[in-house]
């Protein structure tokens, strides 16, 4: 994506799960210790090629120290929207208008098993009994 550019850091990769799509979100700018942006590039071929550099950050280069694109399970769809920390301003923010909706992938039915575990070795979610489970979401 960036070779050879020592002020670009903090990579952080989404995959979508749907169709493989890669995007990559970074920082970069003028000096990585007190400058920079944050910026992401897809690919929709497996990473052969790379659409270019899209902006995050409308506003002017600043201290972002941190980075993450967050993960989403394929069939909850959700959201690519990196969220990056500001140093000077102790906070974290995000663009929601660049971020990239995925869709849901349909499903039939619900999940017997939980973490990998079928129901009835568990006995208890967070406390509430596997039946009362199954039978508010409709599964016998």
């Amino acid at each position: 994506i960036i070779t050879d550019t020592a002020e670009y850091a903090l990579v952080s990769v989404f995959v979508n799960q749907a169709n493989d799509d890669i995007y990559v979100a970074y920082a970069g700018g003028t000096d990585f210790t007190t400058l920079v942006k944050v910026f992401y590039q897809l690919s929709q071929n497996g990473g052969a090629n790379w659409d270019g550099q899209a902006a995050m950050q409308a506003n002017l280069e600043d201290d972002e120290r941190w980075i993450s694109c967050g993960a989403v399970k394929k069939v909850w769809g959700g959201k690519f929207q990196p969220v990056w920390f500001n140093d000077d301003l102790n906070d974290l923010f995000t663009n929601t208008d660049n971020g990239i909706s995925i869709a849901a992938v349909v499903a039939a039915g619900w999940s017997h098993k939980f973490l990998g575990v079928a129901n009835a070795s568990i006995g208890k979610i967070s406390g509430v009994a596997i039946a009362d489970i199954k039978a508010v979401n409709g599964v016998e």
